[in-house]
Parts: C-alpha cells; sequence; structure tokens
C-alpha cells in the first residue's frame, strides 16, 4: 500500500507536466533561517528605546500613544534617555533597538558589545520632534511594523 501512495503522486505529476501544467511544490519551512537570525540568548528584553533628553512635552504624548497602540513589547519597552552625549543607565541586551535620532544611535554604538551589535536589530527613526509632522508618524509606524514582524518571527 505505501508503494501505491509513494506512485501516485510522481503519476499525478508526469500527469500534469504533460497536460503543460506545472505542480507546485510546498517550499522548506523558513524556521532554519529565523534560527540563525535569533536575538542573542541573554536577551532581557524584547525591544528597548533610547530617547534624547529634551523633548515636546506633545511629542511625547503622541510617541506613548503610538507605543500603546503597537502593543505590548512597544509600551513596556525600557527607555533610556541621553543625557549630555551619553547614556546614563546600563544598556540592556534586547533582540530589538527603536533609536530615535543620531546623536543616540552613536551613543548605543559605543556602549554595546560588538556580538550584541551584530544580533540585534536597530532601527533609527528621527527625533520626536518630527512626530508632530506626518512624515514622522509615518516613518515611526514603519519602524514599528517592521520591529513588530521582527519579533514575532523570532518568538514563533
Amino acid at each position: 500500500m505505501n508503494a501505491i501512495r509513494g506512485a501516485v503522486p510522481v503519476r499525478r505529476g508526469r500527469h500534469l507536466r504533460a497536460l503543460g501544467l506545472v505542480p507546485w511544490v510546498l517550499r522548506e519551512s523558513r524556521t532554519a533561517a529565523v534560527v540563525d537570525q535569533a536575538p542573542p540568548a541573554t536577551a532581557s528584553h524584547a525591544c528597548v528605546l533610547v530617547l534624547p533628553q529634551d523633548g515636546q512635552p506633545r511629542a511625547q504624548d503622541v510617541l506613548g500613544r503610538a507605543l500603546l497602540a503597537a502593543g505590548a513589547p512597544f509600551a513596556r519597552a525600557p527607555r533610556l534617555v541621553l543625557a549630555e552625549g551619553r547614556l546614563a543607565e546600563p544598556v540592556p541586551v534586547a533582540a530589538a533597538y527603536l533609536v530615535f535620532g543620531e546623536p543616540q544611535a552613536r551613543a548605543l554604538g559605543e556602549r554595546l558589545s560588538a556580538e550584541t551589535l551584530g544580533k540585534a536589530r536597530i532601527v533609527l527613526v528621527d527625533a520626536p520632534s518630527t512626530l508632530l509632522e506626518a512624515h514622522g508618524k509615518r516613518a515611526l509606524w514603519t519602524a514599528l511594523r517592521q520591529l513588530r514582524r521582527v519579533l514575532t518571527q523570532d518568538a514563533g
């Protein structure tokens, strides 16, 4: 009976090709690719936010609402603030970093190890002051959507 089951797909494929049709074959699962891009094993957080020290209250409010709407990994994400060109707090290891502005990106790069920088996903967006404009909000939503996809792939 097993020989018959094994022969049916082969015979069916031959018949389909004779009719000019190409049979579809399921691709291998993508879990092997996800394992190579997995976050560090010691990641204590899914996402960490790196923010500038001074910000308009209205822009901070828009940012907070966007993070709440994006889901728990972003709403509960630790927030590191750049003070005098340096990150005052120790930087936790995370699967992803959402960085607001280039000075914050440089400060983050100085504090993280090369191994963590290589394994973590770092997304750079404009400073929160641009969130009051349409292009700033679009850039933030695009970054959040991209990070959410990465975090759900890593979790699954």
